[in-house]
């Protein structure tokens, strides 16, 4: 039986079943926030071909590094594959990134860059110094215009 608190996470993230909030650390000092979202042994997702009801038998943690959540970072460890989809490609994950919605209406946008950029790339203070960073609310990292 999950917590008041990982009740209260799983509502507060919008979770449907089989995703439960399994576990939550946090620390004030870090200002972090770290949560574990699982599923119960046996669940059953839909297959992306034909949408029937499947078992997911390959069990591994994931971790993916979240917007600041309450002026902390959250980090997520998801065991299995994210919304039960085997994770083959980078184009599955771009596309499950984009699929991602909220109730309270956020709309996420990504797309897959293919296009080859050099490597170790020095920056001097002075082109640094050039960028406009535009800082935006706590709840965002910001943007460069």
């Amino acid at each position: 039986m999950p917590s008041p608190m990982e009740q209260l996470f799983q509502v507060a993230l919008g979770l449907a079943q089989p995703w439960v909030v399994s576990k939550i650390e946090f620390s004030e000092a870090e200002h972090r926030l770290d949560l574990w979202l699982d599923f119960p042994a046996g669940s059953k997702f839909p297959c992306p071909q034909c949408q029937a009801g499947c078992g997911v038998h390959d069990t591994h943690e994931r971790t993916w590094r979240q917007l600041n959540f309450f002026e902390h970072r959250l980090f997520s460890f998801i065991t299995q594959d994210w919304r039960g989809r085997p994770l083959v490609s980078v184009q599955t994950i771009v596309n499950l990134i984009t699929s991602t919605t909220t109730t309270t209406g956020l709309v996420v946008k990504a797309a897959l860059d293919t296009k080859s950029y050099p490597t170790k790339v020095k920056v001097t203070d002075r082109q640094l110094e050039q960028l406009r960073l535009t800082p935006l609310p706590s709840t965002v990292n910001g943007t460069i215009g």
